[in-house]
């Protein structure tokens, strides 16, 4: 279960799969990065990458990749008042490639 402030979510949630150009800024990064560099980085095959599920907003913002840290523009705070709790499961269990694979913090 991931938590995230439900007010900077907001009302609308998109799922959806990687594509080229998105960007991501994982909670603890100093900046955003692109997804594609992100995932080199972290050494997910070609094949897996497309499989992700991305979160976004109603306005296309990333707060979740699968298999990833959340969005640090959306964690909890001081500020928060509403926490929306965040779980996701691939029906039939997780793949053996990827998500399994990747640390999940």
């Amino acid at each position: 279960v991931e938590c995230f402030d439900a007010d900077k979510v907001g009302p609308r949630i998109c799922l959806r799969h990687w594509r080229p150009g998105d960007r991501f800024h994982p909670i603890g990064a100093a900046s955003p990065a692109k997804l594609q560099d992100i995932f080199t980085n972290l050494k997910v095959p070609r094949s897996e990458r497309r499989r992700r599920v991305v979160a976004a907003t109603g306005q296309g913002e990333i707060f979740w990749v699968e298999g990833l840290r959340i969005a640090e523009g959306f964690k909890l705070d001081k500020t928060t008042l509403h926490r929306l709790n965040w779980r996701w499961e691939r029906a039939g269990g997780l793949n053996k490639v990827g998500v399994a694979a990747l640390p999940r913090l």
